[in-house]
């Protein structure tokens, strides 16, 4: 990890028109439990390299293919964190349309993990449990490396994580920390040229109704190269889409 920032924004709602293009692609995605939406458990799928931006049209949908059957192999139990005091309760296999952010051209479909659990209070530093980790915060889970800081009624999370041994994928997270439950909230995945702001859209998780210290989770990737990234909470109040806040990190 090189660098990081935050940059917190409360109680703003989103009504701009980049905002709904945004939302339009998020509200075309399946939600959790949606028929087809598990993952197959079918076996790891070794990535091939990202091929380069200025690639043939064809060489890009032929590593797509192999990206989603990738993400579709995924075997949740996985990656959770389990010395931490985590766990996963759901989780879901999202198509997701580029809009030309994480190096990939618009338009060319991947698949992203839309991941739901609950995570007390970490260890960091701790022995490994069983081979596997302890999460580097409670605020951070199934992650390697994170940046993590407040929003609005919970917190904010982006950072690498391994899917199928491979750790170049990308995650973004949001815990609920009120009291109470029934809070509805997504998480955004994004890319940011400058600064730390949502960015350009890379992956949305599904909405998810969420109980004090329960997290929704987007993870996407291979990525292969370095970037800021940006995770963005989100929470649908009735009539629109309020911004809970981003925190940004490169990796």
């Amino acid at each position: 990890m090189m660098s990081f920032e935050f940059k917190r924004k409360t109680g703003r709602v989103i009504a701009t028109a980049s905002a709904i293009a945004v939302l339009a692609v998020f509200s075309a995605l399946p939600t959790l439990g949606s028929a087809g939406a598990a993952p197959t458990q079918t076996g790891p799928v070794t990535m091939p390299a990202m091929p380069a931006a200025s690639a043939p049209l064809s060489d890009w949908q032929v590593w797509a293919s192999l990206q989603r059957q990738a993400i579709e192999s995924v075997n949740p139990s996985t990656l959770v964190h389990d010395s931490s005091g985590c766990s996963v309760t759901a989780v879901s296999v999202l198509p997701t349309v580029s809009t030309g952010a994480g190096g990939i051209p618009a338009g060319i479909v991947t698949d992203a993990l839309s991941v739901v659990g609950t995570c007390g209070a970490g260890t960091p530093g701790s022995a490994p449990s069983n081979g596997v980790s302890p999460a580097i915060s409670q605020y951070c889970p199934n992650m390697d490396g994170c940046n993590y800081g407040g929003a609005t009624n919970g917190e904010v999370a982006v950072g690498t994580a391994t899917v199928n041994g491979n750790s170049n994928y990308m995650a973004a997270a949001y815990t609920y920390t009120a009291s109470g439950s029934g809070y509805s909230a997504h998480s955004e995945l994004g890319t940011v040229a400058s600064g730390c702001s949502t960015g350009s859209l890379v992956a949305n998780s599904s909405s998810a109704s969420l109980a004090t210290n329960q997290y929704v989770e987007v993870l996407w990737g291979p990525r292969n190269a370095s970037a800021t990234w940006s995770s963005t909470g989100w929470h649908y109040n009735g009539s629109g889409y309020q911004d809970l806040g981003t925190v940004c990190g490169m990796w």
